[in-house]
């Protein structure tokens, strides 16, 4: 009798992780979070660009603090400093770059604000090629009540989550 030697599985290295994120899109690291879904990143190659996060939307933190949208910018905040990859996909009015953002160890930064309850699913009538993954994470998230989802007012967008003394209106 033979027995079988199960292989473990590969242990991604920093290296491998790196190149994961660089083979999704220019390679550029985050240098500055505006607020969830906005920030700043230097390419390797070209400069530095504002960018705002594809098929998502955190509630806001300007003007206005919409319930919340602290917790949305600290999440984002998290990534400073980190290499990730840039898929971008045009501009938007303010001539920010309209991009997917991927991690080293390969997950879609768009894709965790949604699946953690950061951000809700909104395309602006224009859904990327990851608008399918990002609204079924969002969906998945409102369903379960996580993140937002279960402090806010219920039935509540981000954009209707302040009251008028700007504070969040928490559930």
């Amino acid at each position: 009798v033979v027995a079988a030697i199960p292989t473990p599985p590969p242990t991604p290295t920093p290296e491998r992780q790196d190149a994961d994120a660089g083979a999704r899109g220019q390679r550029a690291v985050i240098i500055n979070v505006v607020d969830g879904d906005t920030l700043d990143v230097r390419f390797e190659t070209a400069g530095k660009e504002r960018i705002r996060l594809f098929d998502v939307d955190t509630p806001e933190t300007f003007s206005l603090v919409e319930c919340y949208g602290r917790q949305a910018s600290a999440f984002t905040s998290s990534f400073d400093g980190q290499r990730v990859g840039v898929e971008s996909r045009g501009r938007d009015g303010y001539d920010r770059l309209l991009a997917y953002i991927w991690l080293a160890d390969g997950r879609l930064l768009n894709e965790e604000l949604a699946r953690q309850g950061f951000a809700a699913y909104n395309d602006y009538g224009n859904p990327g090629v990851h608008a399918a993954r990002i609204r079924a994470a969002a969906d998945q998230a409102q369903n379960e009540g996580v993140g937002m989802w279960s402090q806010c007012a219920a039935g509540a967008t981000p954009a209707d989550q302040s009251s008028s003394s700007g504070q969040p209106v928490l559930k």
